[in-house]
């Protein structure tokens, strides 16, 4: 990830905008946009052709998923292809979990992580996601748990992974 990589956060809360944009940017190399709504990131999307979008599974009433829909099949008038996370908040039950995970991905999402965010779970999802982005195919990357770190940190960011605390020391 060589060049800059434009990023665009789609949160109701500040302070969770802040903090995801802080993970993202832990390299220093992007350029972060954070915006409250799905106007805002619509926007922000049509007028900047940004390289990820990051977006909550409910805000306010109002669905994640069908503002991936709408990207995705093409009536969001922006890029279809850009790689979009999807931050689910899972409320301690696995059926939910389960089903949240068919639906984002069913709705065209690239991957989906689970809240709380950290550093571990968040950061090697987007970059994967970015750099396997390309023109005409979104990869599904189906990202339930972090269960330690993901290929790609271990080949591709191995000065990184000091950085990272053990799973344990997490919760």
């Amino acid at each position: 990830m060589s060049k800059i990589k434009h990023i665009v956060i789609e949160e109701k809360s500040r302070p969770l905008r802040h903090l995801i944009g802080m993970i993202l940017n832990y390299p220093g190399h992007h350029q972060i946009t954070e915006v409250e709504n799905h106007k805002e990131a619509l926007s922000v999307l049509r007028a900047y052709k940004p390289n990820l979008l990051i977006v909550e599974y409910e805000s306010d009433g109002v669905s994640g998923l069908d503002h991936v829909r709408e990207i995705r099949n093409g009536k969001a008038g922006c890029k279809r292809n850009i790689p979009i996370i999807v931050l689910t908040d899972p409320k301690k039950d696995e059926w939910m979990e389960a089903y949240m995970a068919g639906q984002v991905i069913e709705a065209g999402a690239t991957a989906r992580v689970s809240k709380p965010l950290s550093l571990r779970k968040l950061f090697p999802v987007a970059v994967r996601a970015m750099e396997q982005a390309h023109e005409e195919h979104v990869p599904k990357l189906h990202i339930v748990a972090p269960f330690g770190f993901s290929r790609f940190m271990e080949e591709k960011a191995p000065r990184l992974m000091r950085f990272f605390a053990p799973a344990e020391k997490l919760s």
